[in-house]
């Protein structure tokens, strides 16, 4: 079985569709309860809106222990949007705020000298710096859609996929269970659902 966290105002309604479309047996988890994570294979974490506002939602909901255990234990997770972003050290939206801390990475605001349109909205490519597995059977540099005003800087470790608005950043980050993808797979047509899929397949 596959968990959906559902951090408030996390677009998991899309990526419920997706999964049933891909015939997922599927189990939204708001707060944790003894038998939350009994029989869960793996878990995407969306998200959209304030990290600091999610952040809270997840201590509030007794989440963090639970995802922290989920993650040592090696179970996959995929990080959607927002969600990359909380598997990172901190951000700096609304202040430093710490974040989960699976990646030794911090979370920055793109600056307008370097970026025209922000928040970034849209279609943009994503070029696979490295091989992996949640890339099978999408082709380099396949557009898929974005809405963010925060990125993950790249990172020689964790970087698997980079994207370029006028600056490049990391579109998709990776570290042995981990996934996360800046992008909206949920919105992203083909390419996004065959992300998905490849995540359910590992």
């Amino acid at each position: 079985m596959l968990a959906v966290i559902d951090l408030g105002g996390s677009n998991i309604g899309s990526v419920n569709n997706i999964l049933k479309y891909l015939k997922v047996k599927t189990k939204v988890i708001t707060e944790i309860k003894r038998s939350s994570f009994q029989d869960i294979k793996k878990i995407i974490l969306p998200g959209v809106g304030s990290f600091k506002k999610a952040m809270d939602n997840i201590k509030k909901n007794n989440l963090q222990e639970s995802l922290n255990d989920a993650y040592n234990s090696g179970i996959p997770i995929l990080g959607i949007c927002l969600g990359m972003q909380l598997m990172c050290k901190y951000s700096f939206e609304g202040g430093k705020t710490e974040g989960l801390g699976w990646f030794d990475l911090n979370v920055k605001k793109f600056e307008n000298k370097k970026v025209k349109n922000i928040p970034v909205i849209g279609w943009n490519s994503v070029n696979q710096i490295k091989k992996n597995k949640i890339f099978n059977n999408i082709n380099n540099k396949s557009n898929v859609y974005f809405l963010h005003s925060y990125y993950v800087p790249i990172s020689k470790k964790y970087t698997i996929g980079v994207s370029d608005v006028n600056f490049k950043y990391s579109s998709v980050i990776s570290k042995k269970n981990l996934y996360g993808c800046q992008f909206h797979p949920e919105k992203s047509q083909k390419s996004g659902i065959q992300l998905i899929e490849n995540f359910i397949n590992l």
